[in-house]
């Protein structure tokens, strides 16, 4: 589940950094292509729709990324809880164990007039 949350992440950084590289090239491309000067370059529609995939791709790839590493470490961290409560489990039932041994032995010697 993990590896395919990171591969999903790192397919959705690749494709809005290149879709940014893209923006980028097409913006030089128009700028190098010999604007009159004082003459202003307007971004056309599509350079809109392609910016606001670029922004919305890079945002989803952001929240992506944070909810895949709070996934991860809500299962170490829940690794690490389920170990200590086994520990835990287990020395109160020896000491369980202990108790009820000796209080065993106690009421034993008592009934016998040892103490």
């Amino acid at each position: 589940m993990q590896s395919r949350l990171t591969l999903c992440t790192t397919v959705l950084l690749a494709s809005a950094f290149a879709s940014g590289a893209v923006l980028v090239v097409t913006a030089f491309a128009a700028i190098a292509s010999g604007a009159a000067p004082g003459q202003t370059i307007g971004p056309t529609w599509w350079e809109h729709v392609d910016l606001m995939q670029v922004v919305i791709v890079a945002l989803f790839s952001v929240c992506l990324w944070f909810v895949t590493r709070t996934i991860q470490k809500i299962d170490a961290n829940q690794s690490e809880m389920f170990e200590r409560l086994n520990t835990l489990s287990r020395e109160f039932y020896q000491l369980q164990g202990e108790h009820r041994g000796y209080a065993r032995i106690h009421v034993s010697q008592e009934e016998q007039g040892r103490i």
